[in-house]
């Protein structure tokens, strides 16, 4: 396979998690699905994407899915000097929920970048003043907040105290303690 070509394969799952107990059936598809991309890719280095994790795991561990659709992909990253090549593994069809998550995400980074975008709004007397009243309160808000201590400090102390009466108080033997008894 050459790098960033893209195959499809069906994957056969049931021959090797009928191998093993019941409980341990997803766990040797997921297993089973990456030995086959290794043997059919010939690299060590498979990456399986969410979704692909979500439709193996779906029904729990113990009811894998009999096969499973999935497109590969050879790609590289360059770390420094090195280049190092792995297998991304996608679902052919992705899920209406990846669909909406990718779609929310869209809408929020176009939300960041408005927001962000600098405004040319001019400033009348009235923002002005406005900005500068809730300064104002939140100054205030800041002076009139006593400095209280934390739960944590308070606790600290408590513990330091009990550590010092400790030390006051003498420390009396088995021995002592049965003189002073008689």
């Amino acid at each position: 396979m050459k790098i960033e070509e893209e195959r499809t394969y069906n994957v056969p799952l049931r021959s090797e998690w009928l191998k093993v107990p019941r409980w341990r059936r997803t766990k040797r598809a997921v297993a089973a699905l990456k030995v086959f991309l290794t043997k059919h890719t010939k690299n060590h280095d498979v990456r399986l994407s969410r979704w692909v994790n979500e439709a193996l795991w779906q029904k729990g561990g113990k009811n894998p899915p009999h096969h499973l659709q999935v497109k590969v992909k050879k790609l590289t990253e360059k770390i420094d000097k090195d280049s190092f090549e792995y297998i991304d593994v996608e679902l052919t069809q992705v899920p209406k929920k990846a669909e909406r998550i990718e779609k929310r995400k869209k809408e929020l980074i176009d939300k960041l970048k408005v927001a962000a975008a600098p405004k040319k709004a001019k400033k009348t007397d009235e923002t002005e003043s406005f900005v500068e009243k809730v300064k104002k309160r939140v100054t205030k808000k800041k002076e009139e907040k006593p400095k209280g201590k934390s739960v944590k400090e308070l606790q600290k102390e408590a513990q330091e105290a009990e550590k010092k009466k400790a030390k006051k108080q003498a420390v009396m033997t088995k021995a002592q303690e049965r003189r002073s008894k008689k």
